[in-house]
């Protein structure tokens, strides 16, 4: 049908939560006696993903919706949860919107990957 639209454009949210819970886990974790860059940039990605299954898990009624770095999270949520589901509602072009903003973070931790490589934290 021409003209039907489903889709339902929430705007990308930033969840707080989360956001704290990644630099306190990283905070705390630079300030342990060996420190390792390695497991430092996974305790920024992987926090966010096991907030994720807790919050569908005990059903959290503060749920935030689709984020910025959709795209780089998506596969890995629980495909019921509150955020999967509005991201498949977006429209094509909120996708492109998220997609922007997500090459253009992309792009930057690729420039910045060669300094991080030769990083060798005290």
């Amino acid at each position: 049908m021409e003209g039907l639209d489903n889709s339902k454009d929430e705007q990308p949210a930033v969840n707080l939560k989360c956001i704290v819970f990644t630099i306190l886990l990283a905070l705390g974790y630079w300030y342990l006696p060996r420190k390792n860059k390695w497991i430092l940039l996974a305790l920024l990605y992987f926090p966010y993903l096991v907030l994720a299954w807790y919050d569908w898990g005990y059903d959290c009624r503060r749920n935030m919706g689709p984020t910025y770095l959709a795209n780089w999270y998506w596969w890995a949520k629980p495909p019921e949860s509150r955020q999967i589901v509005a991201y498949k509602n977006w429209s094509k072009k909120m996708r492109a919107k998220v997609a922007v903003v997500d090459i253009i973070l992309l792009i930057v931790g690729i420039s910045l990957a060669p300094a991080f490589l030769r990083w060798r934290p005290v």
